[in-house]
């Protein structure tokens, strides 16, 4: 009886054993995706700061990939903004542009008019 449980033992530390190994072996994998990945993000914030520095945005390059998101964000609604803004500029000036050619329309209709009275005058 006492060997069995020795035997019982044995076999359940082994299969611990085997088990702890078979987990190890998968962590450590997963180390080192995490470490291909965390090299990898490195070196893209490495570029993208790089990017940034050569576009004359040197303190801008200097912050967190999430800072520089952030400020692109804030600096795109901006411009979405002041583009939209120009548009309306756009519209308000071919309005008025609109309504001077049709002021000079009838400028040269009157002209005409005056011109053909004055014809006729003489």
């Amino acid at each position: 009886l006492e060997a069995e449980g020795m035997r019982n033992y044995s076999e359940e530390k082994d299969r611990l054993v085997s088990e702890l190994e078979l987990e190890n072996e998968s962590l450590k994998e997963e180390l080192g995706r995490l470490q291909v990945d965390k090299t990898s993000q490195s070196n893209d914030a490495k570029e993208i700061s790089k990017l940034l520095e050569a576009e004359g945005m040197r303190e801008f390059a200097k912050g967190s990939v999430r800072e520089q998101v952030q400020t692109l964000l804030s600096e795109r609604a901006r411009m979405v903004n002041d583009l939209s803004s120009g548009e309306l500029k756009v519209e308000k000036f071919l309005k008025e542009v609109g309504s001077l050619k049709e002021s000079l329309g009838e400028s040269k209709k009157r002209t005409g008019l005056v011109e053909e009275e004055k014809r006729k005058v003489e």
